[in-house]
């Protein structure tokens, strides 16, 4: 899997892991930087949030540096992520995201965690 792939993914997966229906562009920025092991280009991440924004899942409130999950979100982790056969790669980065999401923010949003339970993968 491409670096900028991956970056796309762990991006979907902190806004579905995220407890918050809406986070800071920081908030996404620190904790990314928390889970790679590459250093994390601003600017690929605003271009990358673009292309979630067009594509439906999430809205960003340029002014207020604000992302907000939206509901096509969830169908698109189910189908596109957790059904695809890149799974298996993606499974490790999405269980290390949710474990860094609860040790720093205290909660992961269980409807999403939902998705990593052994049944579905």
């Amino acid at each position: 899997m491409s670096r900028t792939t991956r970056l796309v993914q762990n991006i979907v997966a902190i806004m579905s892991l995220r407890f918050e229906d809406e986070i800071s562009i920081d908030s996404l920025i620190d904790d990314l930087a928390r889970v790679t092991s590459y250093p994390i280009d601003n600017e690929q991440v605003i271009q990358n949030l673009q292309h979630l924004r067009r594509a439906g899942l999430v809205n960003v409130n340029w002014r207020n540096r604000t992302i907000k999950r939206e509901k096509p979100l969830k169908e698109y982790g189910a189908k596109n992520v957790i059904a695809s056969g890149m799974w298996p790669t993606m499974s490790e980065d999405w269980n290390r995201l949710a474990k860094t999401i609860s040790d720093k923010h205290g909660k992961v949003n269980m409807e999403y965690q939902e998705l990593l339970s052994p049944k579905q993968r």
